[in-house]
């Protein structure tokens, strides 16, 4: 999947995949963040932000990982 990705017919393709993507996470992140600020009181906001943030920076290096696995393996 990668290999069809770096081909040069593809590569614009993959691009302008990446910037909707981006412009996707844009409109969430601040959305997510609205919604704690919202629903959460004034006292346990800090921990639900704490959580959010935790969470979203564990996603990448799983994400890698479980991708370098997939590439290996298959």
């Amino acid at each position: 999947m990668l290999s069809a990705a770096a081909e040069p017919p593809a590569a614009p393709q993959a691009m302008s995949f990446s910037a909707v993507n981006g412009l996707g996470l844009a409109l969430v992140i601040p959305a997510a963040q609205s919604l704690v600020a919202d629903y959460y009181e004034e006292k346990s906001r800090g921990g639900a932000f704490g959580l959010l943030f935790g969470v979203s920076s564990l996603g990448a290096p799983l994400y890698a990982e479980t991708e370098e696995r997939a590439c290996t393996d298959g």
